[in-house]
């Protein structure tokens, strides 16, 4: 079943951008990042919250008079599992770009802004943004070190291309490149699919460019690979197996070698902390995240067989 409030709109009217949120019983966090974005200073967007909720909050926050100021689409669902939440969201969406939005997430005032200036209408880009971890108050070093508005090398999308700070064009979902559902959180392998997403988008001659003016605050710098040490070693086992199955699906499926570079310096740091060099912790980590990638690998290739 599905429950839908769809606000009105002129026929043949496109938003500049879709914010797309898939949530789960997380009425507290999603208010967080709905009051960033009550406050954002481009205001040509359009919010669509597919909702997997047991309980009543989140639809309650869209119904609500405080984000009366937001354009919300919201839809309650039956399904879990947030590609396929993310697809919902697309098949509702009516921006030229959209931008995967964290109910975690809060995001800074220019943040849509910034985006606006730097796309200028390009079809052919993702941007990617900034992400600052407002749990351990860091940013990754890649962030500090990368040129405002470069195009971005596979190694770097692998590193430094989170969820949070994802905006693509529209025309990505016009092509037929949706969310493989079988990768995310909720699907069997519980990662990578964002970045499934935009290496399918290369193929098709899109890029990737850095926009550090993008910024998000998270409570986490997680990102589908580069998971930070406070995380559990299940979480990253899970992490790392996403990536395993990412790995030979691009290889497998598209006959790319372009993340052998990246599963080599992967493997390398895992064995180096392997060794317990860098405390036993560390090298707990390493073993999960080892196992993980190995089975990913593995059992994707020969689902495929």
């Amino acid at each position: 079943m599905i429950l839908s409030v769809y606000p009105m709109r002129d026929e043949g009217y496109f938003m500049e951008f879709s914010l797309i949120m898939g949530t789960l019983n997380r009425a507290k966090e999603t208010a967080i990042c709905l009051r960033s974005l009550l406050k954002q200073k481009f205001k040509d967007f359009e919010v669509i919250i597919i909702d997997q909720s047991t309980d009543e909050e989140t639809r309650k926050l869209a119904y609500g008079a405080e984000f009366g100021g937001l354009n919300i689409i919201y839809t309650h669902v039956d399904f879990r599992g947030l590609s396929r939440a993310r697809n919902a969201g697309l098949a509702l969406a009516s921006g030229r770009y959209f931008a995967l939005i964290d109910d975690d997430a809060g995001y800074d005032e220019n943040y849509l802004l910034n985006a606006h200036k730097l796309l200028e209408n390009d079809s052919k880009t993702i941007l990617s943004g900034y992400i600052y971890n407002n749990f351990q108050k860091k940013v990754m070093k890649e962030y500090l070190t990368t040129k405002n508005g470069s195009v971005m090398s596979v190694r770097k999308i692998m590193r430094m291309a989170p969820s949070p700070a994802l905006i693509y064009p529209m025309e990505i979902y016009r092509q037929g490149i949706k969310f493989d559902e079988e990768f995310g959180v909720g699907a069997k392998y519980g990662a990578c699919e964002e970045t499934d997403v935009i290496l399918t988008a290369l193929d098709s001659g899109y890029r990737v460019r850095y926009c550090a003016d993008m910024i998000v605050e998270h409570p986490t710098i997680v990102h589908s690979f580069e998971v930070e040490n406070t995380t559990s070693l299940k979480k990253k086992e899970n992490y790392a197996y996403g990536l395993g199955a990412l790995l030979a699906k691009d290889k497998l499926c598209r006959g790319s070698g372009r993340l052998a570079g990246y599963e080599f310096e992967k493997k390398l740091k895992c064995s180096i902390k392997k060794t317990g060099f860098f405390g036993n912790g560390r090298k707990q980590q390493a073993v999960s995240e080892l196992r993980g990638l190995n089975r990913g690998k593995k059992e994707y290739g020969e689902k495929i067989k």
